[in-house]
Order: structure tokens, then C-alpha cells, then sequence
């Protein structure tokens, strides 16, 4: 049920992440929906609130299972580190900045799929060279171990602290092995998807 991706387009570099409510092919089926669209509104349009304001749309139509997607989209330009965002309902990213690990602002706004004729707030901020944004969806902080206790937020920021100077590909594996020693072997109850995002590389 997790989406992401990213392009450049116009030396902008375009991304997103999300996370469908539920399991099967109806949630399979809105998750490529939203997928697909989002790469086709970006083509020709800029503004995150817009993009996410059709995706909602259409995500409207025709879900008869009431399936909702939790999404974050946003354009990177990586020549002054200008981000402009919309977030849709998902967990807020971390930005990494220098010795600073805190949680980017932004404003949930409802997932898509909710209601229909809802307009999203959109929201800026400026990447230094060298910061990160790690974006996740819940089967990081939710993930289980043996004794039923989750890996939480809390754990995931005191995880990027410590490896908040590694290059993007190491610092994505790092936390990827620190959740597989989280969880010790037990089942994995939910998709786990994470991408991290820099003005000097993305993973």
C-alpha cells in the first residue's frame, strides 16, 4: 500500500510518498491510480496545493471502498534549496540540518480520497547545502517487535541523530538496519518504505 517517487523536470526536482488505507486490490488499484496521476499533474503544473487538490479528485471518483491515501509531495529547486510542500494526512518528515534532527512544519491537511471539494494548504522553507529531509511512511515508526512494542518516533529521531552524517544511501541503510534490530525476526505487519532527500543526493 506505500507509493514514492521522484523526477526532475525544469532543473526542479518533483517527489512524493504515500501510504493507501487497507489491503487487497482495490487499495492496490487507487495506490497505482495515484501513482500514475501524480507523474502526469507534474508534468505541467507547479504548485503542490494544486497537484494534490486534482489528486484528491480523482481519488474521489469511484472509490467505492472508501480507500484514502496518505501522501506528502514536494519540488526541491537544488540550486538555492528553495522546498515548496503539501502534505495530505501523512507523518511529517524529518529535516536534517547541520546538528539539528527535528520534524519538518507542516500542516496534515486531510488525506486524499476523503472528500472531494477541499482545497490544501501549501508551505515553503529553505534547504541549506547538505541538509536532508528523510521522508517514511508508518511501517517505520509502527513496526513490532516479539513483545508487541512499536519502534515509535521517538526512537526513529534518536536513530537519524546518530546517523545524520552519513551519505543518503548509508544513512537510508543504517535505518533500515536499525528497525531489523528493532524488531528481532517478528512478522512485519505493515508495507516500509523511507527516502531521503538532499541538495547533494537522493536515495
Amino acid at each position: 500500500g506505500d507509493l514514492y517517487d521522484c523526477f526532475m523536470r525544469d532543473r526542479k526536482l518533483f517527489f512524493c510518498i504515500g501510504d493507501v488505507s487497507g489491503k487487497g486490490v482495490p487499495s492496490a488499484m487507487i495506490m497505482s491510480k495515484v501513482h500514475s496521476l501524480f507523474r502526469v499533474l507534474s508534468e505541467r503544473e507547479d504548485s503542490p496545493a494544486l497537484i494534490a487538490g486534482h489528486l484528491n479528485q480523482l481519488a474521489c471518483r469511484n472509490n467505492e471502498t472508501n480507500a484514502f491515501v496518505t501522501f506528502f509531495l514536494g519540488i526541491l529547486d537544488p540550486q538555492d534549496g528553495a522546498l515548496v510542500y503539501c502534505n495530505a494526512g501523512h507523518d511529517r518528515p524529518v529535516w536534517l540540518s547541520g546538528d539539528t534532527v527535528s520534524l519538518l512544519p507542516a500542516e496534515s491537511n486531510l488525506p486524499l480520497g476523503v472528500f472531494p471539494d477541499i482545497s490544501y494548504v501549501e508551505q515553503s522553507c529553505l534547504l541549506k547545502e547538505g541538509d536532508g529531509l528523510f521522508l517514511y511512511t508508518d511501517g517505520l515508526t509502527e513496526a513490532r517487535n516479539p513483545e508487541y512494542k512499536l519502534f515509535m518516533r521517538e526512537r526513529m529521531l534518536a536513530e537519524l541523530s546518530r546517523c545524520r552524517e552519513l551519505p543518503a544511501r548509508a544513512l537510508v541503510e543504517a535505518m533500515l538496519a536499525a528497525v531489523g534490530q528493532f524488531v528481532a525476526g517478528a512478522p512485519q505487519s505493515d508495507d516500509l518504505t523511507m527516502l531521503y532527500i538532499s541538495r547533494k543526493s537522493i536515495v
